[in-house]
């Protein structure tokens, strides 16, 4: 397995196993703290997302040029001073965020959440240790973004791996045994974030070098600052387009029910999983191909991507839409919960895999140096999706909300997609649009709707689990057997593997 693939399936890894385990031990963390936890969870991703605006693009922007640099003969320096401007920064920028929330914690628990279960003080001292968390967000982001551009993604995976099996077996084992509250769970994902960007920054600087002369420099951003506001503004705009739901939501909603909706996120956030690592894999050798002036290489590889994401989103997808109501039944053990979230979690599950079908061609675009595309087509949309979440979210609830996000990610394919591909790779769009679109998505609709009729009742969680086990299967099978640039490396390698018989 080459570098590349090595990287692919660490940062898999590292975010799968994230993301596996909380789905895993939802019904655990359900059943001790109740739903209002997933709530305030979605409250922190929502502050967190506010705090990541102040990442100003630095951390795409420091993997951008580690890459770039790490192929020049006596960068070390450079790297170096690099390193230290941008961390001090993001860790200057980190505190003052988190003493924000810390002094506004109080008004937060007070006027803006509604829980049955949780106190005013248990609410503030949840907040507090939003507080200590947001410290470690950006320093974490900046170090695992450093440690991707110079291609030691996988041991940045082992550590992420690592702080995410503390972090949620860790959680886990602290309030089933120790200490049940809401309060001990966030203290806990508090210490292990802290504890992560620490690991983090010594693995990164252990990769460039220790340091030790290394100083603030304001010199080492010229002429990386138009890269760095275009990443920036993207982040803006990107917030505004993805938070304002969940902000809204968890004003207008009881947090029972606001952590009813953030389950159904928790699902569709399986497609950022796969989509983030992914991508961090390819980007760096996308600007190095070009940068070398291996177009075709480029090329190749970028269409690689574009059908492994097909393979990896459209299986998945297909099933949860389409047997939605079973896997809430099997995965909550709560029926009539499971019939409430279905049609929400579709609508979250189908953006989610739109947003991954379109996101190599759009962080193509960033890698090639046009960032500035993602901008103009969020700005696009952020005139129209903010006013429609303020005007019909309060009363529409979690379907309203859940719809609009479908459609912003509709958009990406009919605008942002064809735009990069006129720009960079004209001759490419139409077997990326049928290669890495139209046909999967076809085949994954066809077999997931032909299983739901020939199996059109069915009990028992065994039964239903055997049956979103064999729609997934069957569809990777379709999908894989018509991707050809997947196809062929497979093919050519196990006929490499395999004995040949000399009689």
């Amino acid at each position: 397995m080459g570098k590349l693939g090595r990287n692919v399936v660490a940062n898999l890894l590292g975010r799968g196993i994230n993301i596996v385990l909380s789905i895993l031990l939802v019904p655990v963390f359900l059943r001790v703290l109740g739903s209002d936890v997933y709530g305030l969870i979605g409250l922190y991703g929502a502050i967190a997302a506010v705090v990541g605006l102040l990442d100003m693009g630095i951390g795409g922007t420091l993997s951008r040029e580690l890459a770039k640099l790490s192929g020049q003969p006596g960068s070390e320096a450079e790297q170096q001073a690099l390193l230290r401007t941008l961390e001090l920064a993001v860790w200057l920028v980190s505190i003052v965020a988190a003493l924000i929330v810390f002094l506004t914690s109080d008004i937060i628990a007070a006027h803006w959440l509604h829980s049955d279960r949780l106190s005013q003080a248990d609410l503030r001292m949840v907040v507090n240790c939003f507080a200590i968390s947001l410290v470690a967000l950006l320093p974490t982001g900046l170090y695992t973004a450093g440690l991707m551009g110079l291609q030691f993604q996988v041991q940045a995976n082992m550590i992420i791996v690592g702080v995410s099996l503390a972090k949620n077996l860790g959680a886990a084992v602290l309030i089933v045994w120790f200490v049940p509250t809401a309060e001990a769970f966030f203290l806990w994902q508090a210490v292990t974030a802290v504890g992560g960007a620490a690991l983090l920054g010594w693995a990164l600087w252990r990769k460039v070098g220790r340091g030790l002369g290394a100083r603030f420099d304001r010199g080492v951003m010229r002429g990386r600052w138009g890269f760095t506001a275009a990443m920036s503004l993207n982040g803006i705009v990107g917030v505004g387009l993805t938070q304002t739901d969940k902000v809204l939501l968890s004003k207008f909603l009881p947090l029972d029910a606001f952590g009813h909706y953030m389950l159904a996120s928790t699902i569709a956030w399986l497609f950022w999983a796969l989509l983030v690592p992914v991508n961090m894999a390819l980007s760096p050798h996308i600007t190095k191909l070009q940068a070398e002036g291996r177009s075709g290489e480029m090329r190749d590889l970028y269409h690689l991507g574009c059908q492994f994401m097909a393979l990896a989103t459209v299986p998945l997808a297909t099933t949860l839409i389409v047997f939605g109501e079973y896997f809430l039944t099997v995965w909550l053990h709560d029926q009539p919960l499971a019939v409430e979230l279905a049609p929400v979690l579709s609508l979250l599950v189908a953006a989610g895999a739109v947003n991954a079908l379109v996101s190599v061609p759009l962080y193509t675009s960033v890698a090639l140096g046009w960032p500035h595309l993602i901008t103009y087509c969020n700005l696009a949309i952020l005139f129209i999706v903010i006013p429609a979440n303020f005007l019909f979210v309060p009363t529409g609830g979690m379907v309203v909300a859940a719809t609009i996000w479908l459609g912003v990610n509709m958009f990406y394919i009919f605008v942002g997609v064809p735009a990069m591909h006129r720009k960079f790779l004209p001759s490419e769009f139409t077997e990326y649009a049928f290669g890495s679109t139209i046909v999967p998505l076809c085949l994954g609709a066809l077999t997931a709707l032909g299983l739901k009729i020939a199996a059109s009742s069915v009990e028992g969680y065994w039964n239903m689990i055997m049956l979103l086990i064999a729609n997934w299967l069957l569809c990777s099978l379709l999908i894989f057997l018509t991707s050809s640039r997947l196809r062929t490396p497979v093919i050519a390698f196990l006929k490499g593997r395999l004995p040949v018989s000399s009689g």
